[in-house]
This record gives C-alpha cells, structure tokens and sequence, in this order.
C-alpha cells in the first residue's frame, strides 16, 4: 500500500479543498445546491482519487484514479472560472486558483508518466520490485491538523 500523504500533490490538493470550502462559503446563497456543491465535490474528489488509488492493490488502478483526479483539476477550474465570469470571485483570485489547480495537474502528469516509464502500469514491472522514488514524494507526511503546513507553498 502505498502513502498517499506523502506526496507533494496530495498535500497541496487537500490544501486546496480547504480553500475552495472558505471561498465557496461567499457565494450567493441561491448557488448552494447549485455551483457552490459542484465546486466543492469537485475539489473534494481530487485528494479523494488520490487516496482511494494508493490504496488500490495494482498501479494499473492506482494509474486510473490518478487519471480521474487529473481530469477533476480541470473540471475545478471550469466551474472556478465559471464563478470568475457571474462574479463570485475577483480576477486575482481566479488566478490563485488557477495556477493551483495546473500546478495539482502537472504533478499528477509526472506521477502517472513516472509509473508509465517504469513499466508498473502495463504489467512489466512487479508492484513490490524495487524502484527510485516517485516525483513528488516527500520524506515525511504533515501534520492531519486543521490549519497545519509544512514549509512555504
């Protein structure tokens, strides 16, 4: 099983979540059943896909989930810009929000690229050989506590 807290790209995603709820907390409230939940599932389902693949017992579905959380990155950033363009967030912090997400999905393309090369997803490789690291792991998984950081983002 591998720890998915110990990648760069699971801790800024779960980062993310926490922010997408504070900023959503300022939309309109006729939006709560409407982008308000989209906008919240959708960043909700990044870290969730992460999680749920490290978990899974191939890196073939390890591979998928990290694939379906990429495709939520953009997903988040169409319903984000969506909310930029009906003014529930200014153009600075659509932008915030947007190199985040891009920066989520550069690190989730490295990842699956890595377990792509090192032949783990298509049935070369065996799960428990030996291999470097992946891209994005740190040494240490943060802190669970609200608010919690490690190091400058």
């Amino acid at each position: 099983m591998r720890n998915h807290e110990k990648l760069e790209a699971y801790q800024l995603s779960e980062d993310l979540v926490v922010e997408v709820y504070q900023l959503t907390k300022e939309f309109p409230s006729d939006e709560k059943f409407g982008l308000t939940a989209h906008v919240r599932k959708t960043a909700l389902s990044i870290p969730s896909n992460i999680a749920e693949g490290s978990a899974r017992n191939s890196e073939r579905e390890y591979f998928n989930f990290l694939n379906i959380a990429i495709g939520s990155t953009s997903e988040l950033e169409c319903q984000l810009r969506i909310g930029f363009r009906l003014g529930y967030l200014n153009e600075s912090v659509w932008n915030e929000f947007k190199d985040k997400t891009v920066r989520i999905r550069k690190m989730l393309t490295s990842l699956m690229k890595y377990l792509s090369l090192s032949g783990s997803v298509n049935g070369s490789s065996s799960q428990t050989g030996a291999r470097s690291p992946e891209p994005g792991v740190r040494s240490g998984a943060r802190s669970p506590e609200p608010g919690a950081r490690s190091g400058a983002r």
